[in-house]
């Protein structure tokens, strides 16, 4: 794919519906960036990826406070950036007994960001650590079954940074 979309592709919608890590990268009010990892994202449509992260992560703090968010997907055969604004959902998901906060990011941009004449042959390697395996089963089941359950976010975005008008 040479050119900018404004809407994901079947392939990443799939690659989304899979387990695998993917980066998030958000701006700070002093225009520091930052990168966090996730595990639970969902596509909820071909417009709208929802994300799930500890709103004490610099990437939870940064979208609140600015609404912008930048994810990086890298997969078999696939590396794209996926630019857009993202609104709070929910400020805190029932589901774990931990901080965690739901967001919904609306697609503004698609982009293919390899080098020419290259491509990964596989996804990013993770696996969870010796024991607790099952407590990961349990809350990637109660996660994703609250992300699909919970309906689209209405409130206003958040202002955008002064820095960035």
């Amino acid at each position: 794919m040479s050119k900018t979309l404004n809407e994901l592709p079947e392939a990443l919608m799939e690659h989304l519906r899979q387990p695998n890590v993917v980066v998030v990268a958000t701006l700070a009010e002093d225009g520091k960036p930052a990168l966090d990892l996730l595990s639970w994202v969902w596509p909820m449509d071909a417009r709208t990826v929802r994300l799930v992260i500890s709103p004490n992560f610099p990437g939870g703090i940064n979208m609140r406070a600015n609404g912008k968010a930048t994810l990086q997907l890298i997969g078999n055969e696939l590396t794209y950036e996926v630019r857009g604004t993202t609104r709070l959902v929910k400020e805190s998901c029932e589901s774990v007994r931990f901080p965690e906060a739901m967001f919904d990011l609306t697609v503004e941009e698609v982009r293919a960001n390899m080098f020419p004449a290259t491509h990964l042959t596989g996804p990013i390697p993770y696996a969870r650590d010796a024991g607790t395996e099952a407590l990961h089963k349990d809350l990637d089941q109660a996660m994703y079954g609250e992300i699909r359950a919970t309906p689209a976010a209405t409130g206003e975005r958040p202002r955008d940074h002064p820095a960035r008008r």
